[in-house]
Order: C-alpha cells, then structure tokens, then sequence
C-alpha cells in the first residue's frame, strides 16, 4: 500500500494517478486489503485524522474522512496507515526538519494511545529510516 499511498491523491497531494473510479483495477493489482489503505490514506484528513482514530483504541475506532464521514478501522489497518504517514512525513519533508517533524507527530499520535497501541506503533514506525539524506530537500 505504501508505494501506491497517494496514487488517488491526498487531502494534501490533490493531484490524482488513477481515478476512484478505477479502484477495481489498484485491487487486481495489489489486492483488496492493500487497496482499502490506499483509499483510506486518500480520504482521511491526516495527519490529525489519524491522531483523533487513535483515541478510540482499543475499542471502536473511527477514522473521519476529508468529508466528515466516519469510517469504521480495525486495529490494523489503523497502524498500517499511521506507518504509511510515518513514511509519507520522512519522504516529504525537507532534511533538516525530518526527524523533528516525525517525532513531533509520533509523540501528537502517542499521547494519546493506551500502551497495546504505542508498541504496535513503534513496531511499524520503527522501519521507517529518517536519514538526512537529499530526499524531498
């Protein structure tokens, strides 16, 4: 799902790939759970969505879409987005703010979480490398 987290756009990258409409075709291709977390990061108004999703843990979590719909998440697929916005801040923010901007958003989500949720979180962000390489700046 990471590699094709922004294929639909953001509510911050509005520039589309491949249509929503065309959603049949992303699940043929990288198949249907993936492709609910592509269109889950596409619709959700992150990062504070994602951060507000948390407080729900570990009971009902709701993810708020740009829209205002509620969308229903289970525990997985609520950490498998967290780390693709993990990935999303390393990637798109310039090199001498990219390890303050992840921990400030890592320490905004964990704030808020029970400690069931920040290991599972720290386990998936944990893979995700903030070098100060020339990427994104």
């Amino acid at each position: 799902a990471g590699l094709f987290h922004s294929i639909y756009g953001t509510t911050i990258y509005r520039q589309t790939s491949l249509a929503t409409s065309r959603r049949d075709a992303l699940k043929a291709l990288i198949g249907e759970p993936a492709e609910r977390l592509v269109f889950l990061f596409s619709i959700c108004n992150r990062p504070k969505g994602l951060v507000a999703s948390a407080r729900g843990w570990p009971g009902e979590l709701k993810l708020q879409s740009s829209q205002g719909e509620s969308i229903a998440l289970d525990a997985g697929q609520l950490v498998a987005l967290v780390e693709i916005e993990c990935a999303n801040i390393v990637d798109q923010t310039k090199a001498a703010r990219r390890q303050q901007a992840f921990d400030t958003y890592l320490s905004n989500l964990l704030v808020v979480a029970d400690a069931a949720f920040k290991a599972r979180v720290m386990a998936a962000c944990g893979k995700v490398q903030v070098q100060q390489g020339s990427q994104a700046g």
